[in-house]
């Protein structure tokens, strides 16, 4: 963050902050989880059907679209969640919900886990027990379990060095760029000893190898 920081300090701008909504170019790699989800395969009278048989949704009293229920109808007769955003959610049969989960957990490249899934099925979705059912779902999940790694090899620690005595082992690095000096300098060369944790700073014009390595000769060899 501080190197983009500073990187854009070269630059007159103006940041400003845009709500997503506004911003109508964006493409699914921009967006938030799975903004783009899975076209499902199942058609509405079947959807409509097996809500008519669920007992959770024969328990609801769905109000119209245009009312301000939790539980509401659309024109087709099929029971959503409302949601102040106004995406709502279709209310999933449980009957449904394993082909729901499948369908929003599977294709998508290397198989989200429990709490990926569960965000991308909650954009469009909800039924009760949502959780338990996808935590279900990728536990028993075939490819999930398969390419998980369990096994994964740790590399041994090397030996760390332990300096005895003040600058025998710098840590340097290059800082910029900034506006530029009078003397035509836009960088800063960092020396921080780990013995100490003292530091200097030397503006410096260019971040070529030679500049830098004629300043560390200078100072601490």
């Amino acid at each position: 963050m501080l190197r983009w920081s500073l990187r854009l300090s070269e630059f007159d701008i103006v940041v400003e902050y845009r709500p997503g909504t506004q911003i109508r170019h964006a493409d699914a790699l921009s967006r938030a989880v799975q903004a783009v989800t899975q076209v499902l395969e199942i058609s509405r009278d079947e959807v409509k059907k097996a809500q008519a048989e669920d007992k959770f949704c024969q328990s609801l009293e769905p109000g119209p679209a245009s009312g301000k229920t939790e539980y509401f109808k659309d024109e087709g007769g099929l029971i959503f969640r409302r949601k102040k955003n106004g995406e709502h959610q279709l209310v999933v049969p449980l009957s449904l919900a394993r082909r729901i989960i499948a369908a929003n957990h599977s294709p998508v490249t290397a198989h989200p886990g429990r709490g990926r899934t569960l965000d991308i099925l909650c954009l469009r979705f909800y039924w009760p027990g949502m959780r338990t059912h996808v935590e279900d779902y990728v536990r028993n999940c075939h490819e999930c379990q398969r390419l998980k790694l369990r096994h994964e090899f740790k590399a041994p620690l090397g030996q760390v060095m332990e300096p005895t005595r003040r600058w025998e082992l710098v840590a340097m690095d290059i800082c910029g760029t900034f506006p530029i000096t009078a003397n035509k300098n836009r960088y800063l060369l960092t020396f921080i000893d780990h013995l100490t944790k003292y530091m200097e700073a030397v503006p410096i014009m260019t971040m070529a190898a030679e500049e830098c390595s004629c300043i560390r000769d200078e100072r601490h060899c």
